[in-house]
């Protein structure tokens, strides 16, 4: 695991948001040269503010799936890590079944019953909360309504806490 999890993801969200200020920015400016983009060269300026409002809610809720993905891996890492252990058991030939079946299975388990895993060490509020963030990531990637508005800043600080406390 790095030592900063989800850094990554997080840094190219708030750079993409820069981009759209100043792309918004450019759009209100006198000099439209600076526009040259077939998206936005013919639009009003409010057709532009309205379609970069559109991008922008997109790339929210795409970025909330990255940050889920990454910390998905995350916590599959972590069990994986812990499951070391069981090569250690013995009749030795067993030990190592039980790994290599443990590490396979592991990546197929719903998450949910992953998260069950964290109940006695974790606030179970706090897992409620990451529940919430993957309702949310799985109503975006099923193109479906989300019941609540959950942004990638909420997502990050989240998803980092139980990421800290799991350590």
């Amino acid at each position: 695991m790095t030592s900063k999890p989800l850094s990554d993801v997080w840094y190219f969200y708030k750079a993409s948001i820069e981009s759209f200020d100043i792309v918004k920015r450019a759009v209100s400016s006198e000099d439209q040269s600076v526009l040259y983009v077939p998206e936005f060269i013919f639009l009003s300026e409010s057709e532009a503010d309205e379609l970069i409002d559109k991008i922008l809610n997109y790339t929210n809720d795409s970025y909330v799936v990255f940050l889920w993905a990454d910390f998905e891996r995350q916590i599959l890492d972590f069990l994986h890590l812990k499951g070391e252990k069981l090569k250690e058991a013995t009749p030795g030939i067993f030990a190592g079944n039980l790994h290599e079946k443990f590490k396979k299975e592991s990546e197929r388990w719903g998450f949910r019953d992953v998260l069950e895993l964290f109940k006695p060490r974790i606030d179970t509020n706090l897992i409620g909360r990451i529940k919430q963030i993957k309702n949310y990531r799985d109503c975006v990637v099923h193109h479906k309504m989300p019941s609540d508005n959950i942004g990638p800043k909420m997502a990050y600080e989240i998803l980092s806490e139980f990421i800290d406390e799991m350590r």
